[in-house]
């Protein structure tokens, strides 16, 4: 991943907005009526790096439009790798998978990221992590790795999240989790829904496994519900921002919407088209055949 986003694809300055959002600044809490007003991570995390590339990277000898672009490439690497980690270990540990049949089925998603689509003009070949510009990279593909890879994670130690249980693990651990739920949710609102579904319905499935106990189920789900309480505070400040209050003037376009999506469907590589549509298949089948059993 690191040498295909330094060399295959290249996360460089390319546009007006990457050079001005070297200087932008905002607060580490979202902000009531601005643009974006809960982008707490992008617009944070752009001018960071940028000054990290100044500070680890231009000393070993690189100008600073490589050197962002060098630790631009780590910085979603390691995202990736984060996410590809828990995938793995959810179907190794959770699922029981084997170590074999989990590294497979990783291996398979790593590579339909990269090769799930056939070229399209002079964009060459689109791939599942492409963006126009590096500022995009922050905005929408961080987002949503962080989201994804955090979901994952709850899924996995949902019944772990015990006031008790996160005591244990001692103050570090416990308020990294949280931190990272709070980057999660102020970063994106089109990433952040995957956390709180996610919280949603693990927090369902607490609240039905302790049989419809609220107090229990509080004390079982404290991730989760400082998760949704905190979307539920980026949902009501997106809706008052600059960005929302230009996107609501405008009109639902559903056909252009089902154009793009069958456009998509139309650059995704026959193989992984054809074998998507029979692993669907066989699952959907599996499971009629499980419930009418």
């Amino acid at each position: 991943s690191l040498y295909f986003f330094l060399v295959s694809h290249p996360t460089v300055i390319i546009s007006g907005d990457d050079w001005g959002n070297l200087t932008s600044t905002r607060a580490l809490y979202p902000q009531w009526g601005i643009a974006n007003p809960i982008k707490v991570m992008p617009e944070l995390g752009y001018p960071l790096f940028a000054k990290l590339s100044t500070a680890l990277i231009m000393p070993l000898g690189f100008g600073f439009l490589e050197s962002f672009s060098i630790i631009t490439a780590i910085f979603i690497t390691i995202l990736l790798s984060l996410f590809l980690h828990q995938l793995f270990q959810l179907f190794n540990v959770n699922l029981s998978a084997g170590f074999l049949r989990s590294s497979i089925f990783v291996v398979f998603f790593y590579a339909s990221i990269f090769f799930i689509f056939l070229k399209e003009g002079n964009h060459e070949n689109l791939y599942m992590l492409w963006e126009v510009n590096i500022t995009c990279f922050y905005h929408y593909i961080a987002p949503a790795l962080i989201n994804s890879a955090l979901s994952i994670f709850v899924i996995r130690n949902y019944r772990n999240f015990d006031v008790n249980i996160l005591k244990r693990n001692g103050v570090w651990y416990s308020s990294s989790i949280f931190f990272a739920s709070y980057i999660a949710v102020f970063s994106s609102m089109f990433a952040n829904i995957i956390l709180a579904i996610t919280c949603g319905v693990t927090l369902l499935f607490s609240l039905i496994n302790n049989k419809l106990s609220i107090t229990q189920t509080i004390k079982e789900s404290t991730l989760q519900i400082f998760t949704l309480t905190a979307w539920v505070v980026a949902v009501i400040y997106e809706a008052n921002g600059g960005r929302a209050a230009s996107l609501g003037s405008g009109s639902l376009d559903i056909y252009g919407t089902l154009s793009v999506l069958n456009y998509l469907i139309e650059q995704v590589q026959p193989a992984f088209k054809y074998s998507a549509t029979a692993l669907v298949s066989i699952g959907i089948i599996s499971s009629l055949y499980s419930l009418i059993k």
